[in-house]
């Protein structure tokens, strides 16, 4: 891999994956047992890395390419050459399994309606859950495609009837710099038959380019480029120096993180505030009772920091809700007929975002 530092794209913004999911709008009544299950969520570091792959098939001519044309930088032998664009950073949402909660309510009294996320995170409570706008894409303009041809197509009886590959190099050669001067030539003028107009012309300009492109092919080879992205999830559970998120290898691209074919990347997490708890207890002291309140999150901080050849290349902080401890509203605040309450929480830590009643 080249040493020089990677041009990176840094996007770092407070998504969910609420965008790829729908909202589950949960009212609770006899069909729901008067009572409700859900999850608290927890933020996962998702890493996005884009890389270009170029595939390079030898051309038939490849061993003459420096003798006939003057061409020193061809491929030999068929090759993959691997490039890694941009890495970019972003925090979203998975359910976490350990805070996982049930509330029963009476079945007398206004029943509230709960928001949920397709996998079950509580969103909102009497109220629809504020969410990011969808962002669409825009399509790319049209463009006029480039005319191609293949090299069998465009190779002379002669070429092909040659004894041996050194001598249909040569001519195939040959027939590369006669294409070229008949491309002097018509741009000077200096032909007998001109084009009549400019349509005409770039017409006859394209095809003598496709000729010499077809032709060079078989000496250069012929390559395709792929655009690859690969997508790294990394939920931080505590302090970590370093650790191999992935591996990129200018041969193989994207291997595995304990694959040492690959240069590493590495992330570090540093809790900058730590609101843990091992349970979450009353202001009197006593401890609180799981199913008599609404749970919510005080998220903790932390920040995450990604490296590669001793460079940081990314470098945030942000809240999360792991590194936190839960909460709760009084339910009955949410089924009192008179002033019913109702709340937002945000779907990446769990925290309360709006509560009015």
């Amino acid at each position: 891999m080249r040493n020089k530092f990677l041009v990176i794209l840094l996007i770092f913004t407070v998504a969910t994956t609420l965008h790829a999911q729908s909202v589950q709008k949960v009212s609770i009544g006899d069909n729901q047992n008067y009572g409700i299950t859900y999850t608290l969520p927890k933020s996962v570091v998702q890493l996005k890395a884009k890389a270009t792959m170029t595939k390079t098939e030898a051309g038939v001519f490849a061993p003459y390419a420096e003798k006939y044309l003057g061409l020193t930088d061809v491929a030999l032998v068929n090759q993959t050459q691997w490039e890694l664009n941009s890495v970019s950073l972003e925090l979203v949402a998975m359910p976490d399994e350990s805070k996982t909660y049930h509330i029963q309510f009476p079945e007398k009294g206004a029943m509230p309606q709960f928001y949920l996320s397709e996998d079950g995170s509580l969103l909102s409570v009497n109220r629809e859950p504020e969410l990011e706008d969808l962002v669409v894409d825009s399509p790319l303009p049209e463009t006029n495609p480039k005319l191609s041809l293949k090299a069998t197509d465009v190779l002379s009886e002669e070429i092909l009837k040659a004894g041996s590959k050194a001598k249909q190099a040569e001519l195939t050669a040959r027939e590369i710099f006669s294409i070229r001067e008949s491309k002097r030539n018509l741009l000077k003028g200096d032909v007998d038959n001109m084009p009549a107009d400019g349509a005409s012309f770039q017409i006859m300009i394209d095809n003598l380019n496709a000729q010499e492109e077809a032709l060079l092919s078989l000496f250069k080879g012929v390559s395709t480029v792929s655009e690859v992205e690969r997508t790294f999830d990394y939920v931080p559970t505590d302090n970590v120096d370093n650790e191999v998120l992935f591996r990129f290898s200018s041969f193989e691209g994207f291997v595995a993180a304990d694959d040492l074919l690959g240069e590493p990347y590495y992330v570090s997490v540093t809790i900058v505030d730590d609101n843990r708890m091992s349970e979450p207890v009353a202001v009197e002291g006593k401890k609180k009772n799981a199913n008599n309140g609404i749970a919510y999150t005080i998220p903790g901080k932390a920040s995450v920091t990604v490296r590669y050849n001793g460079e940081t290349i990314i470098e945030t902080t942000a809240q999360m809700g792991q590194f936190g401890h839960v909460e709760q509203l009084p339910s009955a605040q949410f089924s009192d007929k008179k002033k019913m309450a109702s709340a937002s929480f945000n779907p990446l830590t769990g925290s309360i975002r709006l509560y009015e009643q």
